[in-house]
């Protein structure tokens, strides 16, 4: 089973094939850095460099099995998470909104790692 330290390994070491990486909604995704790993309170990786389509976004990415998780961990109702500019999950069971409604770009990390990676997990 993939759990969140593993998805954490990935993002941080960039163990997953990148390319044409897409988010559920479909605009392109280029990691120009991936951030620096967050010990502390709020989202996983702060400073993360990402290109969206032709944007490059500067922010925090936060990493869920699911991208549901954003809710039943509270994010939804936290201001602290304003900043976060991608979303990496491992299975999009559901579109993820800021506290002002908009849609946060999300990456569905599953589909770019190999499944050699995968099976090493289990």
């Amino acid at each position: 089973m993939v759990n969140e330290l593993f998805i954490s390994y990935l993002w941080k070491n960039q163990l997953f094939n990148h390319q044409n990486l897409l988010t559920s909604t479909g605009d392109k995704v280029s990691v120009i850095h991936p951030g620096i790993e967050n010990s502390n309170a709020g989202a996983d990786f702060q400073q993360a460099k990402i290109r969206i389509n032709d944007l490059l976004w500067v922010g925090a990415v936060e990493l869920h099995v699911r991208a549901s998780d954003w809710n039943v961990h509270g994010h939804h109702t936290d201001q602290s998470y304003e900043n976060v500019i991608l979303h990496v999950v491992w299975e999009h069971d559901r579109d993820i909104r800021y506290v002002n409604e908009q849609q946060i770009p999300t990456f569905c990390l599953s589909a770019w790692v190999p499944q050699t990676a995968i099976q090493n997990t289990t």
